[in-house]
Parts: C-alpha cells; sequence; structure tokens
C-alpha cells in the first residue's frame, strides 16, 4: 500500500486557497454592518502563525530528542550548551502557539458575532444594501 504524507504547511496552503471565497464573503458582510472587511481576515493569520510555529516546535523537539540519543558527541550534537540552545527555542516556541491560539480565538468571537448582526438601512460607502430589494 501507498502512504502519501502531505506536510502541514502544504495543508494550510490548500486551506488558504480554499478559503479565499469564505474571506471574501466575510470582509463583505462586514463592510455591510458598517465595520471593516480587514476584521474578517486578520485572525486567520494569527491561526496560520500558530501551525508555523508549532512545525517549528515540532521540529525543535525532535531535534532535543535526537541530541538526547546520540551517545557519542561526535556523532551529533549533545551537552549542556546544546541543551541552553535548544531548549529555550522549543519553550518559546510553544510559548508563541499558545499566545497566537488565544490572538486567534479572541479576534475571531467578534467577526462571528458581527455577522449575526443587520445590516445598516440604507446604502453605505461600499454600495447599496444587499437586504433591501429596490421597489
Amino acid at each position: 500500500m501507498i502512504t502519501l504524507e502531505i506536510s502541514p504547511i502544504w495543508w494550510l496552503v490548500v486551506a488558504g486557497v480554499l478559503a479565499f471565497p469564505l474571506f471574501a464573503v466575510g470582509a463583505r458582510r462586514l463592510q455591510d454592518t458598517g465595520e471593516q472587511g480587514r476584521d474578517a481576515i486578520l485572525p486567520w493569520g494569527f491561526f496560520a502563525l500558530a501551525i508555523l510555529l508549532w512545525e517549528l516546535t515540532s521540529f525543535f523537539s525532535a531535534v532535543l530528542d535526537r541530541g538526547f540519543q546520540t551517545p557519542n558527541p561526535a556523532n551529533g550534537p549533545s551537552g549542556l550548551l546544546f541543551v541552553m540552545i535548544y531548549l529555550p527555542a522549543t519553550i518559546a516556541s510553544a510559548i508563541g502557539v499558545v499566545v497566537c491560539v488565544v490572538r486567534f480565538l479572541s479576534n475571531i468571537a467578534p467577526a462571528f458575532g458581527q455577522c449575526l448582526v443587520a445590516s445598516e438601512p440604507g446604502p453605505n460607502k461600499y454600495g447599496p444594501n444587499p437586504t433591501e430589494v429596490p421597489q
């Protein structure tokens, strides 16, 4: 059986391409309520950054595991200097993931909530109100 492994980075690229219409509709909906359309897109930047930092954390963690499994320093990095470099990097990138996820959730909630608000009556600076039927 053939297995196909695709990096999460490629999944992120595909998801971004497929989600572009969603971003456009969300931005248009926020503009209909008088808000800025970029508020629908901005939280997803934090989501993408969280995925990239997660990959970085996985890399640092794997490097640390390999370093501790190497008995001979000539065969790979090990020792106190190795731990002093990669352990803080692993911790910092893990904290970055948590911060990005919290920022994503705190920014996406108002955008979703704003989609439940009725449009402004009459035309706004972005055009006519799509919920009003011309008579």
